[in-house]
């Protein structure tokens, strides 16, 4: 099965999708954060592939980029290269991966902000393992080993998805509170736009009525002398 393309991100500040089992977000890109992916990458070769996505964070989807100089940023292209000849990840043989499988790639968001985007597409009916011999599987938008003896890591890795799971209902909770504190002062607002309506109509029907008045008065008073000067030559 092919990858979905890669969304445009040029002028976004929210990447415009979830982590979900083919797409993965890493907040910053370092050799810590990059050694950690080496089962995620793992995972993605034993599913169907996808995206981790590097400058984006996880909860919220913000894009913020990576801070690193074009020297870094080459020595991170090269470690991604490296994972040819290294077998930190194999197929199910012991063989290097083979060319394609991975790609890593620096996309621009803006002028002076870029993520770095490493694209895995696995080979059709293969097997990957991890160079302690671990095998992993992407389900959802977590990672997960079915090698005997690892209950530990199965264990670690489902506490750090309940806890995603808990930072991104957190999240969602605070933006339903947002949008119903938006929707109070979206409603004190539309009632004092109609008190402000209701007044100022009131205010035009009273200056309406006071003029009507007038000028019924001043036609009183026109037709009064009219009658007194008709009856003055009389």
């Amino acid at each position: 099965m092919d990858l979905p393309p890669f969304p445009d991100v040029r002028g976004l500040t929210v990447f415009p999708g979830m982590e979900s089992n083919t797409l993965e977000f890493k907040q910053s890109l370092s050799n810590i954060i990059k050694n950690k992916c080496i089962s995620t990458i793992c995972a993605f070769l034993n599913s169907k592939g996808g995206y981790i996505v590097f400058g984006v964070e996880d909860v919220d989807r913000k894009i913020i980029g990576i801070d690193a100089t074009p020297m870094e940023m080459d020595q991170h292209l090269r470690w991604f290269d490296h994972m040819y000849h290294s077998k930190r990840i194999t197929d199910g043989d012991g063989n290097m991966l083979n060319p394609g499988t991975l790609e890593a790639k620096i996309v621009n968001v803006s002028d002076d902000k870029f993520i770095l985007v490493l694209k895995i597409k696995p080979e059709s009916g293969q097997t990957y393992k991890c160079l302690d011999g671990t095998t992993w599987h992407r389900l959802a938008a977590s990672v997960y080993c079915f090698q005997e003896g690892s209950a530990e890591k199965e264990l670690i890795i489902m506490q750090e998805k309940i806890n995603l799971e808990k930072k991104r209902a957190k999240y969602a909770l605070n933006e339903a509170h947002q949008v119903r504190n938006d929707m109070k002062r979206i409603i004190s607002l539309a009632k004092e736009l109609d008190l402000q309506f209701e007044n100022f109509t009131n205010s035009v029907w009273c200056t309406i009525l006071e003029k009507k008045k007038a000028k019924e008065n001043e036609l009183r008073c026109q037709k009064n002398l009219c009658t007194f000067i008709f009856n003055l030559f009389m």
